[in-house]
């Protein structure tokens, strides 16, 4: 939240508001609010009210019931007068928190691309739509033949299209602009979001895997979606 660009206090105000049981819970309290106070004191951003109700729950035993059913106590009630210690002592000096870096789609919607793959292969990949995130974009892809047929895979029991999320986390991960080749360009699709996510370096195993699969190349025509 600090990221999307919130100051502490709106931040605290929505995560209360998200988390309201677990912040009341009798069993959740402890986790909820030492957690919170941790975060926001290894940033520099401990507010009152959260260092004052910690104090609190700590002061009154925190979890230490529950983790007397299991076992001894002793590293947990260590860990929580730790914190408390920390809490009401000196406090760091506020972290700036930066955006993340936005990561972009390197395919259009609506695109079909032949996508050079590292044993040297083609495979096509249909664009059937891009979301946007808070880190950026990612496409959803699917694999198919020179025909725009999707390959087929098992999953869940049943026959289905080779079509996945494709989140990568790092730009160099990215495949580089020569290896897509823009092949078509049709309307986008309205599709949901597909069972399966991976970033590209696991989706080119996919694909050589597609591709050396007999069983998983399209044979006559395909009906479904797009």
């Amino acid at each position: 939240m600090l990221e999307d660009g919130l100051s502490s206090e709106e931040a605290t105000a929505k995560i209360l508001m998200e988390y309201q049981h677990a912040a009341e819970d009798v069993d959740d309290r402890t986790s909820f609010w030492t957690g919170l106070a941790a975060a926001q004191f290894e940033l520099g951003r401990l507010l009152p009210r959260v260092r004052l109700r910690t104090v609190e729950i700590i002061d009154a035993g925190g979890d230490l019931d529950l983790w007397a059913e299991t076992g001894p106590t002793g590293a947990r009630q260590a860990a929580l007068e730790k914190l408390k210690r920390q809490l009401l002592g000196p406090q760091k000096t506020p972290v700036k928190v930066k955006p993340p870096a936005k990561i972009l789609s390197p395919v259009e919607a609506g695109q079909t691309v032949a996508w050079k793959l590292p044993d040297g292969r083609e495979v096509h990949l249909k664009v059937l739509t891009v979301r946007v995130w808070r880190q950026g974009s990612y496409p959803i892809l699917e694999v198919v033949d020179t025909a725009g047929r999707p390959y087929m895979e098992d999953r869940d029991g049943a026959r289905q299209p080779a079509r996945y999320g494709v989140i990568e986390g790092r730009r160099a991960s990215l495949p580089p602009a020569e290896n897509l080749r823009v092949l078509r360009r049709k309307k986008p699709l309205n599709v949901d979001d597909p069972a399966v996510s991976m970033g590209w370096g696991a989706l080119a195993i996919t694909c050589q895997r597609l591709l050396d699969d007999p069983g998983a190349k399209p044979h006559g025509r395909w009906r479904g979606i797009g």
